[in-house]
């Protein structure tokens, strides 16, 4: 992983749950841009993970733009 990777994780139960972790990605986007660390939008995603058929889906945003949501994806920050 690249020192300016970030994966945020959150348990989704409810509508609440999906509010919740998009505040606190509006804050964590608000001390990234404080700190002159700009997220690159076009390289963020969605991705659930999940046992039901009929998942919450809940439009995330930054800055006011809709992150992409991917049914997979690779991730290089494995071993």
């Amino acid at each position: 992983m690249f020192a300016d990777d970030l994966k945020l994780y959150y348990n989704i139960k409810s509508t609440e749950d999906c509010i919740e972790l998009q505040s606190n990605l509006d804050r964590l986007v608000g001390w990234s841009a404080k700190n002159k660390l700009d997220f690159n939008i076009s390289k963020c995603a969605v991705v659930t993970f999940n046992r039901i058929k009929n998942p919450i889906q809940f439009d995330y945003n930054i800055n006011k733009i809709k992150i992409n949501r991917f049914k997979e994806m690779k991730d290089l920050g494995c071993f």
